[in-house]
């Protein structure tokens, strides 16, 4: 089988940990059951916004979600169970490409890094995470912002980032014709 993968792929990355368990939710190792429970409550929160993304019309074959094991195995089980494994494996893995990373930069600076890399051959999409989620997360763990209201924020940042990513790598297809 030949490795790789030869779509753009536009991933909502929440596989961190530190992030969520020190600067969240205050906390240290070994985390409380309590924050525990905290924490795989906002992840399931950002897998919501995922799927509402995805029904308000993000491009389903090319988007994904980034979760670890510990605190997201219930968030990958659900992604198992709505088909991302399966489309990441079909079509075989040719063609290897690289993706953005938001390294938890503000959302200007990460839109222009996506414009950027949009327009850089071996570039195919983005992988963001604390830059889409982490003050809508903040928000709601101090109950400023209820569920939905923090769903709608985190999937209004990752559409607007699959929008900067599209619009650039758009204008690069314009300007080679």
């Amino acid at each position: 089988m030949t490795l790789g993968y030869d779509k753009r792929l536009y991933l909502l990355a929440f596989d961190h940990r530190g992030s969520f368990e020190h600067d969240l939710f205050g906390a240290s190792e070994p985390v409380s059951a309590t924050v525990r429970d905290g924490i795989i409550k906002v992840k399931e929160i950002i897998f919501d916004a995922h799927a509402y993304a995805l029904a308000a019309g993000a491009p389903a074959g090319l988007c994904g979600v980034l979760v670890d094991g510990e605190f997201g195995a219930g968030v990958a089980r659900r992604a198992k169970d709505a088909g991302v494994v399966a489309q990441a494996r079909s079509e075989g893995r040719d063609g290897v490409k690289c993706v953005v990373l938001g390294r938890g930069a503000d959302e200007p600076q990460v839109i222009e890094w996506v414009r950027i890399g949009a327009a850089a051959d071996g570039i195919d999409g983005f992988a963001v995470g604390r830059t889409l989620w982490e003050e809508a997360l903040t928000d709601f763990v101090a109950d400023k912002a209820s569920r939905m209201e923090t769903v709608e924020r985190i999937a209004a940042r990752y559409q607007d980032v699959i929008e900067a990513y599209v619009s650039a790598a758009g204008q690069v297809a314009g300007s080679a014709q």
